[in-house]
């Protein structure tokens, strides 16, 4: 028997008794495990390329290693046969006894190396069969999608040419589509070809069957006992045992060699379809993520095998190309486009890859752009506008311009800016329309983006720099003269002084002249209508008059207090916090500086007699920083008279007050008064007209609770006195103005009729002048700047500026110092000292542009001959003129101090 028939015939037995096993050793064990371990995890429960190529490597390596054990077995084993014959043969010869010993130990060495080799071929063959099996089966299905890819390939081809015959489709394309056909149709062929020769192949060389018969040979495979009277002629069955074993072994061989590279190729189509569908999978991802809806029968089909044209070009960057060309061709979303570099754009942005250089080729194409901005709007990944607002792709296309790269959170990012820096500016348009102003500028998101693209500036700047720009262009339709910058800014100010995030850069941008008029006239026409209706820009636009006589004001006191403090970021809603601000600041000032004067009781007289001149509007000004208070009594007349009642009430002698002065009441009168209405007076009013009473309220107190407490004691003089008349009393409380006062005057009428002087500025700081601190009235003084106290100070005798408390100057010295002649000789020195007049020599001397020991020096002359040259004077010249020209001095720097503070 050859050793063909010799395999043939124990894999017949093999079937025959397929439960028969030859034990194994422990180390064949634990090897076997392993591989049934590696064939377990062969199968489908793979979840990337990873896990394939770590299983198939750990199963190259082990078979590897177990071909070699098996090598190394097979040449241990030839030698050992090939010794034992010989050796055999020899003793034979020599010795039949020597031979039956020796015959037994090569019995027993030969039968216990088969075991071990047939034991470890068994392992091998089983390893083989579960592969084979798996190829086969992974073999089939390659074989059965192909050929259904082929059959739905021919069914789409016959349709396609079914429809282009029919319809009107250029004859190019019908021919492009029939080569398209046939060369898909053969290269489906060609690819199935290729599966079944190799399923045969398999087939072929690798018959399970046959494996399993050799297996079984080998188990049955023993050198029978030998037989102590064995002749020569039995070593043919022994020759016949071994070529038998040498063919079992090199059929083995052979089968295992054969396999390897089929399953290396097998293992290269699993590789390559995990990779390809890992990479649509990406894609899948990045799609949902931005909410395109593509065809899933496609993505089913896509997934399932891998495309001739990717096994041709295995590059990721060719498969990428490939994949996104065919989700563009495949979208199935209403009014959404998308490039095949649109779907690489999303992709990589969505996986974590850079994205410039792929932005940067689509950002010269608008259609691009907008095909983009579409996709993202319907995404749902842009951030909300908020007030159920959507975006346009004017929007969106205007925000990816921005951009030098596809980022969705840099895109996010500029919106949100844009969206919030946007709804500041609609907010001023909104303004300017309120306040009658029309606005052709839109501030959308392109315009914000397209302004602030390549600027740095903080986000607050940007908004104020834009809201000028708009304002500008809007107002400059309504006005176009010098203060068309002053107007912008102020409106500005008006708009955002309420706004925590913009009050300081708002104010400060109104830190000019023009602005501060164009506010200051907002603040006046505002009180004017005692905020009963809003004051619009149209209207101040309507009132440059008015603007323009504030900005001539610009060196006033209130008026540099405005401007300095919009210049520092803060804001006065009216001219009332502004007034009390001021008056609050400039109080301490003004103390600290009289705090400093020689001459406190002169400077004081100077103060309240500029006070007692101030006109209307300083007045409003001071009773709006709450200083004082002003209320008018007004009676109607009937029959009876209530005014002398009226009267009782007031601590001022009404028939001996004036405007030019104020007397109190006896004590007398008032005794008297109690003894008839058993009242004493407590208020400051004084007659203003016939039927009228003005009267001030001090510093703090409520005109409401004023009028209660004022009502509730005319009812107890009524109650007392119990007259029979018929009449009627108001009291109203005032802020008198230009605005709200008119008075006749006389200036342009006839000589025959003389018109009352109805001063009702001077009643007020009348009444008001013993009970606001000098302190607090040289403040209000320094608001007015329609009176001069330089001409209060030069039209002062000199013996009034040197008269002091307790004073000793006596009636000669006072004649002589305010004698005409003595004046002149003043006058004179002083324009040789090189100033004009008095109040100039008291700066100079203050501000140290004079010496004080030259200007004591000059006046030291003058005295000391006035003195000498007046009867009743002569003999003290010398002592009392120098008293009285250091007291001169101490006096013009005093002066020079508060003329220093008016001026400033």
């Amino acid at each position: 028997m050859n050793g063909d028939e010799l395999i043939s015939h124990k894999l017949d037995n093999k079937k025959e008794d397929n439960k028969d096993t030859i034990p194994i050793s422990e180390a064949t064990k634990t090897t076997q495990e392993q591989i049934d371990a590696l064939v377990s995890k062969i199968g489908y429960d793979v979840k990337n390329i990873n896990d394939i190529t770590g299983i198939v490597t750990e199963y190259e390596q082990l078979a590897s290693t177990k071909k070699e054990e098996i090598d190394s077995e097979i040449i241990s084993l030839n030698a050992a046969i090939d010794f034992s014959k010989t050796d055999a043969e020899t003793q034979i010869k020599e010795k039949i006894t020597d031979l039956n010993e020796k015959s037994i130990e090569n019995q027993k060495l030969y039968n216990d190396q088969v075991i071990s080799a047939s034991e470890k071929l068994e392992s091998s063959i089983n390893i083989f069969e579960n592969r084979i099996s798996t190829v086969k089966n992974v073999s089939k299905s390659i074989f059965k999608k192909y050929l259904v890819s082929l059959v739905i390939l021919a069914l789409v081809t016959v349709l396609s040419v079914f429809v282009c015959t029919y319809t009107d489709v250029p004859n190019d394309y019908i021919i492009f589509l029939l080569l398209f056909s046939q060369l898909s149709i053969m290269i489906s062929l060609l690819l199935s070809i290729i599966e079944l020769s190799t399923k045969n192949n398999i087939e072929t060389k690798v018959e399970l069957n046959d494996l399993s018969g050799n297996k079984k040979s080998l188990k049955e495979l023993q050198i029978p006992e030998i037989d102590t009277n064995i002749s020569i002629e039995k070593r043919g069955t022994l020759q016949s045992h071994i070529n038998t074993t040498k063919d079992i072994l090199n059929s083995f061989l052979l089968i295992a060699g054969e396999s390897i590279p089929l399953i290396k190729s097998v293992y290269t189509e699993i590789n390559l379809l995990v990779k390809y569908e890992q990479l649509v999978n990406n894609f899948v991802s990045a799609m949902d993520y931005y909410n395109i809806a593509v065809n899933v029968n496609y993505f089913n089909k896509v997934t399932g095998q891998v495309p001739a044209d990717i096994r041709l070009m295995d590059t990721e960057d060719y498969w990428k190309n490939s994949i996104a060309e065919k989700i563009s061709k495949n979208i199935e979303q209403e009014n959404i486009e998308a490039s095949k570099e649109i779907i690489l754009l999303l992709y990589g942005e969505h996986n974590g890859f850079d994205t410039k250089s792929l932005f940067w080729k689509i950002s010269g194409l608008e259609y691009e752009f907008e095909s983009l901005s579409q996709i993202l709007i319907s995404s749902g990944k842009l951030v909300e506008m908020g007030n159920f607002n959507t975006y346009t792709s004017k929007d969106i296309t205007s925000v990816l311009k921005a951009n030098d790269n596809f980022n969705i959170s840099e895109i996010n990012n500029l919106l949100s800016k844009s969206i919030r820096l946007s709804s500041y500016l609609f907010s001023y348009v909104e303004f300017l329309a309120n306040n009658n102003i029309q606005v052709n500028t839109y501030p959308d998101i392109p315009f914000v983006v397209n302004e602030t693209k390549n600027s740095d500036d903080k986000f607050e700047n940007q908004i104020i720099r834009l809201s000028y720009k708009i304002g500008k262009i809007a107002l400059s339709s309504y006005y176009s003269g010098e203060f068309l910058d002053g107007f912008v800014r102020a409106s500005i100010s008006l708009k955002y002084h309420d706004e925590m995030l913009l009050r300081e850069i708002s104010c400060k941008c109104s830190g000019n002249n023009h602005s501060t008029a164009i506010i200051k006239t907002y603040h006046e026409k505002y009180k004017e209508n005692n905020g009963q209706s809003l004051i619009s820009l149209y209207d101040l636009i309507t009132n440059i008059d008015q603007i323009k006589a504030n900005l001539e004001k610009s060196n006033e006191k209130d008026f540099i207090h405005l401007r300095t403090h919009l210049k520092e970021g803060r804001w006065f809603d009216n001219t009332m916090s502004l007034m009390i601000d001021l008056m609050k600041e400039q109080h301490e000032e003004t103390k600290e500086l009289l705090s400093k004067a020689h001459n406190y009781q002169l400077l004081i007289k100077i103060i309240k007699e500029t006070f007692t001149n101030v006109n209307i509007g300083t007045v409003d000004k001071a009773i709006d920083s709450q200083i004082f208070g002003a209320y008018i009594i007004m009676i109607k007349k009937g029959y009876g008279n209530l005014l002398p009642l009226v009267d009782v009430l007031s601590k001022l002698d009404i028939e001996k007050s004036n405007q030019d002065r104020i007397r109190k009441k006896t004590q007398k009168v008032i005794s008297k008064n109690y003894i008839l209405y058993k009242i004493r007076p407590k208020y400051d009013f004084v007659a203003f007209a016939d039927n009228a009473r003005i009267g001030i309220l001090k510093e703090g107190q409520s005109f409401l609770d004023f009028q209660d407490e004022f009502l509730k004691d005319m009812e107890r003089i009524l109650l007392e006195a119990k007259p029979n008349l018929k009449s009627g009393l108001i009291i109203q409380r005032i802020s008198p103005s230009k605005y709200s006062f008119g008075i006749l005057d006389d200036n342009n009428l006839p000589g025959s009729i003389n018109l009352k002087n109805l001063d009702i500025a001077k009643y007020i700081t009348q009444l008001v002048g013993d009970y606001v601190p000098v302190e607090k009235q040289m403040v209000i003084s320094g608001l007015d700047r329609d009176i001069n106290l330089f001409e209060v100070i030069k039209n002062k005798k000199i013996s009034e500026l040197l008269r002091q408390e307790n004073d000793n100057l006596d009636g000669i010295e006072i004649n002589a110092l305010d004698s005409h002649n003595f004046h002149e000789t003043f006058i004179k020195e002083i324009t040789m000292l090189g100033s004009d007049d008095i109040v100039s020599l008291s700066l100079d001397l203050y501000n140290g542009d004079i010496e004080k020991e030259d200007v004591r020096l000059v006046f030291q002359n003058i005295i000391s001959n006035l003195y000498s040259n007046t009867e009743g004077l002569k003999n003290k010249s010398k002592k009392r003129s120098t008293i009285i020209t250091n007291r001169l001095c101490s006096v013009l720097e005093d002066l020079g101090l508060l003329c220093n503070w008016y001026l400033n």
